[in-house]
């Protein structure tokens, strides 16, 4: 790998790029969040995004699934823009990401088996009840939730309300996963496992992921690779490791963990 303008940039970097962001600029009234950030993310890559609150990580994610409307830049999903394309475009693309929020959004009046049906149920080519009910328990098996299947939120702890969150956004079988911030709230056991997870689906499903975390343990497990947020800028790039002994103080601050 080589240094160059404080940016850890690798040296085995796959040009397989699923997600592809350059020039994104995003600011709300006199704030100016993102400054022009240029990354990419390849394919089956775990991409965490790690910055001081403020720093306009969530913004960023929220950019690419079109929820926040960029300022300038282009973006490129699959290699197919969803900046500036139609409502009928950008949904399309979205029915390939899958975003799970850190309240996990459940709907609080249905079981998790009902959480898990309502997107199933609003697909372009409907299943039969037997392929849901084949693909919820499936994917209910895999977040360690089976048992949880006709219990509300209400009757879940904090843990497994992420795990059923996980399991809804899954249900529909994205090729992408953005995470902001998947273990906000949760006590450092129940992170861990839930990190844990995470990477284990990406391995089951072959999924591509952009993980916003505060929580490093998180980042360490989780993360192929790690680009640093401050003032609107990406200012380092690099694995876990090699950020952890970066001479900048800024970035080597994140990884006293």
């Amino acid at each position: 790998m080589a240094v160059a303008d404080n940016k850890i940039i690798m040296a085995d970097e796959i040009n397989n790029k699923v997600i592809d962001v350059k020039g994104l600029v995003k600011s709300f009234g006199t704030a100016e969040i993102l400054k022009g950030i240029d990354f990419h993310v390849n394919k089956k890559e775990n991409l965490v995004i790690i910055g001081k609150s403020g720093s306009g990580k969530s913004v960023a994610i929220k950019c690419i699934v079109g929820l926040v409307i960029p300022d300038a830049g282009q973006i490129e999903v699959l290699g197919k823009s969803t900046v500036g394309v139609s409502h009928d475009a950008l949904n399309e693309s979205r029915k390939s990401i899958g975003f799970l929020f850190q309240s996990a959004a459940l709907y609080d009046s249905m079981t998790v088996r009902e959480n898990l049906e309502f997107p199933l149920r609003r697909m372009d080519k409907p299943l039969t009840q037997a392929e849901i009910n084949s693909r919820i328990k499936e994917t209910l098996e895999n977040v360690g939730l089976s048992d949880a299947i006709d219990k509300y939120p209400s009757e879940l702890s904090g843990g497994m309300k992420k795990r059923a969150g996980l399991a809804r956004t899954l249900v529909m079988r994205p090729e992408i996963m953005l995470y902001d911030e998947p273990t906000t709230g949760l006590d450092s056991i129940t992170s861990n496992e839930i990190s844990r997870l995470m990477l284990d689906l990406k391995e089951r499903y072959n999924t591509t992921s952009i993980i916003i975390t505060h929580d490093m343990p998180c980042a360490r497990i989780t993360a192929d690779r790690i680009i640093v947020l401050n003032e609107g800028k990406i200012i380092a790039e690099g694995c876990f490791d090699d950020l952890s002994t970066a001479s900048d103080p800024f970035v080597k601050s994140f990884f006293v963990i």
